[in-house]
């Protein structure tokens, strides 16, 4: 973690679950959400940054980027070319949107996600 107002660095975590932390969702209560391609999950740590859960290890992705909207969990999986809608506290799989080509509605090399200003995921 780099704080610039402090001019330091440290780590979130020593947990070595976490092995390639590659984007982060920190939602405005401090809660993180990690995307971790090689563990195959997202970590999800406290305001204090005390890990509270692992989610979608069963699913068998490869979580390139995360972003949380309300009570869902929104992942895009390299794995699939695919996003998968999670439970954000469960990590149970709610649904999974596109598929792999060059058409519409389909990925060729998935990976950042964000929503617009109205909630539509660009």
């Amino acid at each position: 973690m780099l704080d610039l107002r402090k001019r330091s660095f440290g780590y979130m975590t020593e947990d070595r679950r976490l092995m390639n932390p590659v984007n982060i969702c920190i939602e405005q209560n401090g809660m993180k959400y990690v995307a971790d391609p090689t563990a195959g999950a997202v970590f999800v740590f406290g305001a204090d940054n005390a890990l509270q859960a692992i989610l979608g290890k069963e699913l068998r992705i490869s979580p390139i980027d995360v972003v949380i909207r309300g009570p869902h969990c929104y992942v895009t999986d390299f794995a699939s070319n695919q996003v998968v809608v999670m439970d954000k506290t469960t990590g149970k799989e709610i649904r999974r949107m596109g598929e792999r080509g060059d058409g519409d509605n389909q990925f060729k090399l998935i990976s950042d996600l964000t929503f617009g200003p109205e909630g539509t995921s660009t």
